[in-house]
């Protein structure tokens, strides 16, 4: 099972760089979050390192393909440097900074491109999100004017796909409902079915009571419910466990809390949603090739892998069939598409010009 996840994964990947698009829908988990909710901190304390770049205004300006392995050794790649292992993760916050000002430059333009980041330790659990930038309300500096409108509607392409499970990040010391992710979630998922919130800064919240009765599910009903985690700069697991399990409010939803709890969800709705469409996904895999291989017989036999006797004499029997499929049609022996149009055919049309 465990094992559905990468595949998924080198499937996108193959597909990308072969530069197709998919006519199918493959399962995904987009994270989705507004400025300063803790977005950024909730993916390290997912991958237990400090990884991306930081900054003001809009910072993840490129959607980010974080694939979670989990390995024997601690190491990440870039699928746009193969064969180049980064040690050290600050080289790794060093390259995402610099790719995306390749492709964007430095005027805080936006790209649908993708970086994948491959990230593999003995700590992680299998997992695949896709980081996408944050609403900026107002352009700053050179951003362009329409920067609100680029960003959500980057953030629709992904999310209004049917099989991609999003996961909404909101700050439980803010009001709930002005949070921008659950906003953009119900435009596209207005019954809560494949959206799972997570609530940040919960040691920041003024109302416990009420973040736990929105982990209860009494506030803001969501079929995968909500998380509530709490990521410092400096995360620790075991101070996050103590947090929630020490709590006088959270102790009776710590079963609901956690960074750990949270990676665990994440995995097995991912591989329910993967099985779920696996089946569909095979049969129009198999169509397609189907369609292809027609297309290919229809081009004619292939050259490529063949002699040069080989290509004489394919050469010759292709010009056999032009000359028994123009004789057939003189003779009038072709199943013509004009047949039953009412019009003479082959020999007995020559005859009718002629005469």
């Amino acid at each position: 099972m465990e094992k559905l996840i990468p595949i998924i994964s080198q499937i996108r990947g193959a597909v990308q760089h072969a530069g197709l698009e998919l006519d199918f829908d493959l399962p995904q988990i987009a994270v989705v979050g507004g400025q300063s909710v803790g977005k950024s901190s909730l993916l390290e304390a997912l991958v237990g390192r400090v990884f991306l770049p930081t900054g003001s205004g809009v910072v993840t300006r490129r959607p980010l393909i974080l694939q979670l392995i989990h390995g024997s050794a601690e190491f990440g790649e870039f699928d746009h440097l193969p064969g180049h292992r980064f040690l050290c993760f600050d080289e790794i916050r060093r390259e995402i900074a610099t790719e995306t000002e390749r492709l964007c430059g430095r005027q805080k333009a936006v790209s649908s491109t993708p970086i994948v980041l491959r990230v593999t330790s003995p700590k992680l659990i299998t997992l695949t999100l896709v980081d996408l930038p944050g609403i900026a309300r107002v352009p700053l500096g050179d951003q362009p004017e329409d920067i609100e409108q680029q960003i959500r509607q980057l953030i629709f392409d992904h999310i209004a796909k049917p099989n991609c499970l999003i996961l909404a990040v909101a700050a439980a010391n803010a009001d709930l409902a002005t949070a921008d992710s659950l906003a953009l979630a119900r435009e596209v998922d207005p019954k809560g079915e494949r959206t799972l919130g997570v609530l940040t800064k919960t040691d920041l919240a003024s109302a416990a009571s009420e973040a736990a009765q929105v982990l209860e599910g009494k506030i803001y009903p969501l079929a995968l419910g909500f998380v509530a985690v709490m990521c410092k700069e400096c995360f620790d697991q075991e101070v996050e466990e103590q947090f929630f399990s020490q709590h006088p409010v959270y102790k009776a939803v710590a079963h609901h809390c956690t960074v750990r709890h949270l990676a665990k969800q994440l995995n097995r709705i991912l591989l329910e949603k993967i099985c779920e469409v696996l089946p569909g996904i095979r049969t129009q895999a198999q169509r397609m090739c189907h369609e292809v291989e027609s297309e290919l017989q229809g081009y004619g036999e292939a050259l490529h892998r063949q002699t040069a006797g080989e290509k004489g004499a394919l050469l010759l029997s292709l010009f056999a069939k032009f000359a028994g499929r123009f004789d057939d049609t003189v003779e009038g022996r072709s199943a013509a598409p004009l047949e039953g149009t009412g019009q003479l055919l082959g020999r007995a049309r020559i005859d009718f010009l002629f005469r």
